[in-house]
Parts: C-alpha cells; structure tokens; sequence
C-alpha cells in the first residue's frame, strides 16, 4: 500500500449527494448568484456631467501636448505620456516597443511638419 493509500485508510468517503457536498455546493451558488447581482452596478457608475466634460478636456489637453511634443522632438515629454508597454503600429503593420518609436521620432533624419487635430473626438 502506497502513502496515498494509507492516508486515506479511515478517512470517511465522500460522494456527490453527501450533506457536506450538498452544503459546500449551496455556499458556492449563494456566492456566484451575489456576485451576479453586484456585478450590474459596477459597471455603470454615474458620472456627472461636469465630471465627464473636466475629463474630456483634458483628455484633449493631452492629445494636443502629446502632438507638440511630437513636433517639437522633445523627446522627455513623449516618453512621458507613453505607458511602459507602449506599442507603435506602423502604416506598414510593423510593430515597435516605446524605445524603437522614440527613436524613430527623435531621428535628425524624420521632418515632422507642424499640424493640429481640429475635430478630435473624445469619448468616456
């Protein structure tokens, strides 16, 4: 006899239908069913009004600074606003991490000619 075995020489056994299956199973279905019915409010937290106009503003705030920024090559504030997994996706399909984009924009060799998103659609 195996160490398995012997271990579970006297232990009581255990089928589906015993009391404590048919309690730890209801324990289980409480908790899914609360968590079902919390779920529905987590996702749709009101926002006020002004709360979300303060947000798009800035949202566009930043899209403007991150676009001078690009222009102006100032490499620290690109970087900036970047997030650690940052991912470029060229018009070729080609991806590239935050170091190869910063190099990239920061190239004597790429002019970038000064523009400015007009009609930028910010949604929360």
């Amino acid at each position: 006899m195996g160490i398995a075995e012997q271990a579970l020489v006297g232990a009581p056994e255990f089928r589906y239908g015993d009391a404590m299956t048919r309690l730890l199973s209801t324990h289980i279905l409480a908790a899914v069913l609360a968590l079902g019915a919390c779920l529905p409010g987590c996702s749709t937290i009101p926002v006020p009004a002004q709360s979300e106009a303060a947000a798009s503003a800035l949202l566009a705030r930043q899209a403007h600074a991150w676009d001078a920024a690009i222009v102006g090559k100032d490499m620290a504030a690109v970087a900036a606003n970047m997030a650690p997994d940052f991912r470029h996706i060229r018009q070729g399909g080609q991806v590239s991490d935050g170091a190869a984009f910063l190099a990239f924009i920061g190239s004597p060799k790429l002019v970038i000619h000064p523009y400015h998103v007009d009609d930028l659609d910010v949604r929360l």
